[in-house]
């Protein structure tokens, strides 16, 4: 989140950022049942997510990463089914193309589910922009982590190509399409792969997390796309801007103790 006034994120002002994730929750836990989503109720939201809701302003910035433990940690018999589906029996060709089976399934997860989400997130207060996330790649080489297994099983070990076809396609056809409830507000898809492509094991830790390293690359792109940063010119207009403010506040102020003594 950060301080300011305007639609837009001051992103001349200094940012303070509020990390609300819950680690290894998934995307799936925070949608409603059947009946819930038949009478239209939200998605229930975990206490972390409530807060983010509860204190957003106009003027912040979200950013949300969610759909990984999905996938790797904590998938329903229909996620992996789909998944092995996808991988197993779909080429590079056709999972690029949204041809090959379980496609759909991941449209819902990661298109469907997550506006949902965004939704619920956004709903009492439309944010300037909100960053989607899609997966990064997982780390190429095994390294004997816990996630070796999941890998293996999805076959990235010996054909890592299909299955970053695969989160390559659902960034295009689901993260991509996602938008909030409020037009004010501008969904910004963030494709991690772009920097953790898979090939740089040292930015991984266990395959499938972030090191140091990875880290920084990743908060260097969504600094990048969430349109956070400024250059060097613009800020110092900016702190010149601030103070003049605060000259003129406390000019003003001076005077009006000067005319009540």
């Amino acid at each position: 989140a950060g301080g300011g006034a305007g639609a837009a994120p001051p992103a001349a002002r200094p940012w303070v950022v509020v990390n609300t994730a819950v680690e290894e929750s998934t995307l799936g836990a925070r949608q409603p049942s059947l009946l819930r989503s038949l009478v239209g109720a939200a998605p229930p939201l975990l206490p972390q997510d409530e807060f983010l809701r509860d204190h957003l302003a106009p003027c912040d910035a979200v950013c949300i990463s969610a759909g990984g433990n999905d996938v790797a940690l904590r998938p329903t018999i229909a996620t992996g089914i789909n998944m092995i589906m996808l991988v197993k029996r779909g080429s590079v060709a056709s999972i690029r193309a949204g041809d090959a089976w379980g496609t759909s399934h991941f449209e819902g997860l990661f298109g469907t589910d997550m506006q949902r989400y965004v939704a619920a997130l956004c709903s009492k207060c439309a944010p300037a922009r909100v960053g989607v996330c899609s997966i990064y790649f997982p780390d190429e080489t095994a390294t004997g982590s816990w996630a070796d297994t999941t890998l293996g099983l999805l076959g990235y070990d010996d054909e890592p190509a299909k299955l970053q076809a695969a989160i390559a396609m659902i960034h295009e056809r689901a993260t991509s399409h996602v938008r909030a409830p409020d037009a004010r507000t501008r969904v910004v898809p963030i494709r991690l792969s772009e920097v953790l492509d898979g090939k740089v094991s040292e930015d991984y830790v266990c395959r499938v997390e972030p090191s140091a390293s990875g880290g920084r690359k990743m908060a260097d792109l969504i600094w990048r796309d969430l349109g956070l940063g400024v250059d060097a010119e613009t800020a110092a207009e900016a702190a010149a801007a601030a103070a003049r403010d605060d000259a003129a506040a406390a000019a003003a102020t001076t005077a009006t103790e000067a005319a009540g003594g």
